[in-house]
């Protein structure tokens, strides 16, 4: 749902981007075609035509000076643009923080990434299927955060930080949470859950935190600890 008018506060979107339909690409020779989903003869096949969006094509064009003339398959969330552009028209001030695994846009469309990011997650198995298992597995796709703050930008919305999941905790004194009179067990189950999300071989690295801001005189302290916004 969109945001009220003239919106004062705090957008907390975690794990929202990856979860938006996404438009799937495919390029051979430094042309770019859209692959589609067709039922034919009652199965799920996929098809190649033509772009289906002229917002398209300021990505594509990106993306060939990335790859050359590879064959590449990928995908583009335009989804996720409109989205966050909504949300910079009707914030009149505060701050959004977009919490979600992805790259910046020379990581995303990475030459050796020529498969996409387009993943399938049944029963806690992943695969790169989406024709399969209708109505019953979650499909996802990382998010270009290079894609998003430039739509921040250009919307009015100020970039204040771009971290790794693990940066924003700590920086936030996520280690303060842990209750020091508690029993050994919760002490033990609460260092575990905090190793979880800021370990980088777990979701600390993995996930990253773009914090965009409107109206403030100041930016985020907190969004400066390990600041990656020179890699947007």
């Amino acid at each position: 749902d969109a945001i009220p008018d003239h919106f004062v506060g705090v957008i907390l979107a975690n794990e929202v981007c990856d979860a938006m339909p996404v438009h799937c690409l495919q390029f051979d020779n430094g042309i770019a075609q859209e692959r589609y989903i067709e039922c034919i003869n009652g199965e799920l096949q996929w098809i190649i035509d033509e772009l289906s969006q002229t917002e398209l094509t300021a990505h594509t064009e990106t993306i060939i000076s990335l790859i050359g003339d590879a064959s590449y398959r990928t995908e583009v969330n335009l989804a996720a643009e409109s989205w966050l552009a909504s949300i910079a028209e009707n914030i009149q001030q505060g701050a959004v923080f977009i919490i979600d695994y992805g790259y910046t846009k020379t990581d995303y469309y990475h030459p050796q990434r020529s498969d996409g990011t387009l993943m399938c997650y049944y029963q806690h198995q992943g695969h790169d299927n989406p024709l399969i298992l209708q109505g019953l597995q979650d499909i996802t796709a990382h998010v270009d955060f290079t894609a998003l703050a430039q739509v921040a930008f250009d919307s009015g919305l100020q970039v204040a930080g771009f971290q790794s999941q693990a940066d924003f905790l700590l920086a936030g004194g996520i280690t303060e949470f842990s209750d020091p009179n508690a029993d050994a067990l919760t002490q033990l189950q609460q260092a575990t859950e905090i190793k979880q999300l800021t370990l980088p071989s777990e979701m600390g690295e993995n996930f990253k935190v773009l914090s965009l801001t409107k109206g403030l005189d100041q930016l985020l302290n907190k969004a400066q600890l390990g600041d990656r916004r020179h890699s947007l």
